[in-house]
């Protein structure tokens, strides 16, 4: 997941989140809210991606503590990616 400023038209100091993965990312658009991503991200790894259960399991773990978190700032990407193994991924930039 990463967080970007000023996607589809919103001012560069407006920041949303999106998916990285093209696939994940096919027809959803950047949300304010974390968590609209994250249910997206797992969603799309049982309806598209044919995950294994322990990936999409992972992924619902790793989306019940960003709700926890509660955060809607840099370190909500950088924990999701860190979580589900993608640590030290560049966060702050549409890969899509």
């Amino acid at each position: 997941m990463a967080r970007v400023g000023g996607l589809n038209g919103r001012p560069a100091d407006e920041f949303t989140f999106i998916p990285q993965d093209p696939l994940i990312a096919e027809g959803q658009q950047e949300a304010l809210n974390p968590n609209i991503i994250t249910n997206r991200i797992c969603d799309q790894l049982t309806n598209v991606c044919d995950a294994s259960a322990d990936a999409v399991a992972a992924c619902e773990d790793a989306q019940a503590q960003i709700e926890a978190l509660g955060t809607r700032d840099q370190s909500t990407a950088d924990t999701w990616n860190a979580l589900l193994g993608f640590d030290g991924v560049d966060s702050t930039q549409q890969q899509v």
